[in-house]
């Protein structure tokens, strides 16, 4: 027996996401993770129905699925503004009802949502992996001889683990869900798989910014490119906002009985930190994660990646984080958490960082708290 999907809201098929009904009526729905509970469902629901405006679907914003206090924050999306997205997506990338897509992400997350998307708007075919697992997923990828994909870097570390080599029927796999590491990009494109990273959230309806298609001519790091429908806007120095037609209409704060209905501002400020050098686009990481520590900034972001390439891909983003924590006379102490086991290559990756980025500790965890997509919720560790 097949085990249910963990890939798909309750009450909807995967097929029905594939529908011309479902992205041109007037019908507004919420996408919830089914492991959430009856009771939060049903709240969560009654909330969203009172205050959805039509044609809109309600997305819970990432990592918020399982927070303690019961507290929410849902982002709405109308649909045109998915179609828009996915239109420039289609159009930029020369997408076409000759490319088949398989769709491997959760359809409670846009990732998901913006494939289904631009596998509408081209009429092309669309296949769905309802569970992830890395046999499944390239069991199906020869079967239907797929040309398109997205993928998180999750599933990417799973591939590159299993030294997995891509089809020759891939076109691109399309890299959003989290900052994909250099190294990690390069172990992947070495095994033949044709990424495009990607920068976008829920409230842009997934891709806001990707790598150019000629970036695969090459080997080394792409940056990503802002694609043609949003303006952009600097607000100070590394700060930046957007307008479009493919952002978000409102948030939705639900707080056990309390729920807060508020219109997104305009232009829409982005939380991360970004630099643009000629057309390309550098994300920094998000503005918390630059720490002063003994008068120096630290990226930690960057240091992320400098712990990974250090301990040759065992510390990395899918099974660690740095967690600053507050100290008198640094400013702050750094704690890598972690569910790994081996802790003995503490000293040896003390001994590649500067001095004013070197770990304090490792705190070990038995079992990071994740998201659906494998997103790890930092503010769930205690």
């Amino acid at each position: 027996m097949d085990r249910p999907s963990l890939n798909r809201p309750l009450g909807f098929s995967s097929d029905d996401f594939a529908k011309k009904s479902f992205w041109t009526n007037s019908d507004s729905s919420l996408l919830l993770n089914p492991k959430l509970g009856d009771c939060e469902k049903n709240h969560l629901k009654n909330e969203f129905k009172r205050w959805a405006p039509p044609a809109s679907l309600g997305l819970l914003s990432s990592g918020t699925e399982s927070q303690k206090a019961g507290a929410f924050k849902m982002v709405v999306l109308p649909k045109i503004a998915l179609l828009s997205a996915a239109e420039v997506v289609n159009q930029y990338f020369s997408l076409d009802q000759n490319l088949t897509w398989l769709n491997p992400l959760p359809l409670f997350h846009v990732g998901g949502l913006a494939i289904c998307a631009r596998a509408y708007l081209a009429k092309a075919r669309l296949h769905f992996l309802e569970n992830w697992s890395v046999d499944n997923f390239v069991d199906l990828l020869h079967k239907h001889d797929i040309a398109l994909t997205s993928l998180v870097p999750t599933q990417i570390y799973d591939l590159v683990l299993k030294s997995v080599m891509a089809p020759a029927s891939l076109k691109f796999v399309f890299v959003g869900g989290g900052a994909l590491s250099k190294d990690l990009y390069g172990r992947a494109r070495q095994l033949g798989w044709p990424l495009i990273p990607s920068y976008g959230m829920t409230e842009t309806s997934a891709m806001l910014a990707a790598a150019a298609p000629q970036s695969l001519q090459s080997m080394e790091f792409p940056g990503i490119q802002p694609l043609p429908h949003m303006h952009w806007e600097q607000r100070a120095k590394e700060s930046w906002a957007i307008e479009g037609p493919s952002l978000f209409s409102h948030y939705l704060f639900v707080n056990g009985d309390h729920s807060e209905w508020q219109q997104r501002p305009h232009p829409f400020p982005l939380d991360d930190r970004l630099i643009f050098e000629g057309h390309s686009i550098f994300v920094l990481g998000r503005k918390s994660e630059l720490v002063k520590i003994l008068g120096e900034s630290v990226n930690l972001k960057a240091l992320q990646e400098k712990i990974e390439k250090i301990s040759a891909g065992y510390w990395h983003g899918g099974n660690s984080f740095i967690r600053p924590l507050p100290d008198p006379r640094k400013g702050y102490r750094l704690q890598l958490v972690t569910d790994q086991e081996e802790t003995t290559l503490f000293d040896s990756l003390n001994a590649g960082l500067l001095p004013y980025e070197r770990l304090d500790e490792i705190y070990k965890v038995k079992n990071l708290p994740r998201s659906p997509l494998g997103k790890i919720l930092k503010s769930q560790v205690e």
